[in-house]
């Protein structure tokens, strides 16, 4: 009896492994055939060390042309006087050039207050034509120009010239008077000095000191002396009271004529 029932739990040890392996073989042929999903496998921790190398950088951003700009911004020819000049990197000693179509000079003299800021002293060919100009200073950055040349500036225009004498002076004594003028020690009648336009009114300045000074509507006549159809750099300004000043514009007589030519063409002689 004891015998019998022994293999009997074997046999229902035996159906049950038989059953459990069924079922396994069944999940696994169920996995496969509708797609279940499996439990994913969690992923072995693995540490990364971060660097701190820094990239170079690829900004290649184009510099900005600055703007050199000038108050006033603009100058007659012959026009002497003072500009403000405004920029950056400005330092004791530089220089000024300017090329203006025409005539190319140089500032007479510059101060530099700031590195911003700069008041130069200018001279104007009376050669310079209508048109901008490019100044270039010897420090600081180039770029954009607002400066030119007008025939309608404010600047003053200052001529220079000395003044040989009063009066309708004939060709000997003029002479005489322009010899003198070239030698040093002159005298105040032939100091070095300059005729001045600026607004309606026409002066003669010696120093700070004005010979005359008159309306440029009480201009009356000018004249030039020539000889063989060359200027000789003496003119005249005639007024209507009757008033004559000889001038001699300098040894450049081509400098003086176009002095004279300046100032029939601003007088409408």
């Amino acid at each position: 009896m004891a015998r019998t029932s022994r293999a009997r739990y074997v046999q229902c040890f035996l159906a049950a492994l038989t059953a459990v392996a069924l079922w396994a073989a069944n999940t696994s042929t169920a996995a496969a055939q509708f797609g279940l999903p499996k439990i994913p496998k969690i992923p072995k921790k693995t540490t990364t060390q971060s660097t701190s190398e820094t990239k170079p950088s690829k900004s290649n951003s184009p510099e900005v042309a600055l703007v050199l700009t000038t108050s006033p911004n603009s100058a007659p020819p012959g026009g002497h006087g003072e500009l403000v000049l405004t920029g950056q990197n400005f330092k004791d000693g530089m220089q000024v050039q300017f090329a203006c179509q025409g005539a190319q000079f140089k500032a007479e003299s510059v101060k530099v207050e700031s590195p911003t800021r700069a008041v130069v002293q200018i001279k104007v060919p009376f050669t310079a034509q209508e048109g901008p100009c490019e100044f270039t200073p010897s420090s600081g950055p180039s770029g954009k120009q607002t400066f030119q040349i007008s025939n309608s500036a404010d600047m003053p225009v200052a001529i220079p010239a000395s003044l040989l004498g009063e009066g309708d002076m004939q060709f000997m004594e003029l002479m005489m008077k322009m010899q003198q003028a070239l030698a040093p020690g002159f005298g105040n009648q032939g100091e070095a000095g300059r005729i001045e336009l600026s607004g309606g009114s026409i002066k003669y300045m010696q120093g700070d000191k004005a010979t005359f000074s008159e309306s440029t509507s009480a201009v009356k006549d000018l004249g030039e002396m020539k000889q063989g159809g060359q200027s000789m750099g003496i003119f005249r300004i005639a007024f209507k009271d009757g008033k004559i000043y000889n001038f001699f514009g300098g040894q450049q007589s081509t400098d003086a004529h176009a002095a004279f030519v300046y100032l029939q063409k601003k007088l409408g002689k």
